[in-house]
């Protein structure tokens, strides 16, 4: 008996720590989308540097030592390009359940967060 309940208690305690990974994670993601949205204009703003403000932001907000953990991709806005553009920013990550059972179905677990922002500027 006290074992489905240790079980069903450590299950529990699993998800809100993926749960809440993933609610990091998609705020990252919206922060980055926001910041290239508005500043992918900005006077000496190459697409270079908008990329590392955008991977900084991420890397502050999401506690990993290298941006490479979260396959970062980013879709840019262009300054050059007129009309309706969209920033992207997609991240994705890998988390392994702290949970030891028997016949697994589950060991790891994707995590991803995209985030879309229309470009401002």
């Amino acid at each position: 008996m006290l074992l489905p309940l240790l079980m069903l208690l450590l299950g529990i305690v699993e998800f809100g720590r993926v749960y809440s990974r993933q609610l990091t994670m998609q705020h990252a993601a919206r922060e980055a989308a926001r910041e290239i949205a508005l500043t992918y204009d900005d006077l000496g703003m190459t697409s270079t540097l908008l990329q590392l403000t955008a991977e900084e932001i991420i890397l502050d907000l999401v506690a990993v030592d290298d941006i490479a953990d979260l396959s970062p991709t980013f879709q840019l806005c262009d300054p050059l390009v007129t009309g309706d553009q969209t920033a992207v920013v997609t991240l994705e990550e890998d988390l392994t359940l702290a949970i030891p059972l028997p016949n697994a179905v589950l060991d790891d677990v994707t995590v991803d967060a995209r985030a879309k922002m229309p470009c401002e500027g």
